[in-house]
């Protein structure tokens, strides 16, 4: 593996390993392994019995059809495409952490990939009367789709026999060449997420699929993309006295959503961390200051409304980028 490989896998690692492991101490009843373990795993190579006891209780999602969500229960389906991506991100932290396991997470990677592309996981865009193709002005959805094409690139593409091409190259370049022509169109210098909204962290995901496409074919979108993404941002969808993210900006009324969120900044902090280390750096201060409540030196929790109490999403979002902070 090269120099800029290594380095773009070592970027993959720190983004998307908290999410295996903050998934796991929140579905366990008590935490079975000391702190340290979650930070040594790719040291010792292998992952901690959380990780381990999440893996398997998700193993039915990938035991299914994927036409059949029976393994979901009662989770709506418009947080399907979360869900589903999310648990691609960890699992690719897991084959990081542990090659061994490439071909073991690569399976299951396809088979979500696979259900991320049923019709009912884009549903919520047609319903709510955003259009009936999911891949136009929509990377909320399309942007996570791209990035699982990314890592079941990441994890396969070295084992391919000489001429063979990876599974999924053929939708992945088109859709990384649909999201960097949204990207260039907009004032904004992103892509829009429902037609009426931006959201910054919903680009991050997008980004970073751009950014591994560069590392497999030899493309240049992050060098032509990335910088006046991040300038338009900080200049001006980010509040003057905390530097935190405002929730969203309407491109067609050229406004903004001056609400500061918990979960929205959290997110950020996670994945700005690759971008831009020392910007991360700067906002996780201010998250943690105006988000984070600590409690008798024991536990701590997220807002995601300052002063409002907690909130499951903020706090689960605080442990990954906690966790990509070293905190």
């Amino acid at each position: 593996m090269n120099r800029r490989r290594r380095a773009m896998v070592a970027g993959l690692l720190l983004v998307f390993v908290g999410g295996l492991v903050a998934t796991a101490f929140a579905a366990l009843p008590r935490r079975p392994v000391p702190t340290e373990a979650y930070f040594d795993q790719l040291e010792r190579g292998r992952v901690n019995a959380d990780v381990e006891a999440t893996i398997a209780l998700i193993d039915p999602l990938f035991e299914q059809a994927p036409e059949d969500w029976a393994c979901m229960g009662l989770f709506p389906e418009e947080g399907y495409k979360y869900s589903l991506a999310f648990t691609g991100y960890g699992l690719a932290s897991v084959a990081v952490i542990d090659p061994s396991r490439r071909p073991e997470v690569a399976r299951r990677l396809d088979r979500l990939i696979e259900r991320m592309r049923q019709p009912v996981v884009w549903k919520d865009w047609v319903d709510q009367g955003w259009g009936t193709d999911p891949l136009v002005e929509n990377v909320m959805y399309k942007g996570h789709l791209n990035l699982l094409y990314a890592l079941h690139t990441l994890l396969t593409a070295q084992d391919l026999a000489p001429g063979q091409r990876p599974k999924y190259e053929e939708p992945y370049r088109a859709m990384s060449a649909v999201i960097a022509k949204d990207m260039k169109s907009g004032s904004y210098c992103g892509a829009c997420c429902e037609i009426i909204n931006y959201f910054f962290q919903c680009n991050q995901i997008s980004m970073f699929s751009l950014a591994l496409h560069d590392v497999f074919y030899g493309t240049s979108y992050r060098a032509e993309l990335e910088r006046p993404w991040l300038d338009w941002a900080r200049k001006n969808m980010t509040d003057p006295e905390t530097g935190l993210f405002y929730f969203a900006y309407h491109p067609r009324t050229d406004n903004f959503d001056k609400r500061l969120s918990g979960y929205t900044n959290a997110w950020i902090v996670t994945f700005l961390h690759f971008f831009d280390p020392e910007w991360a750096d700067e906002l996780y201060d201010s998250f943690k200051a105006r988000f984070v409540q600590e409690r008798f030196g024991v536990y701590a929790y997220a807002e995601e409304w300052a002063g409002r109490g907690m909130e499951g999403l903020a706090t689960m979002f605080t442990l990954f980028a906690a966790k990509e902070m070293g905190d």
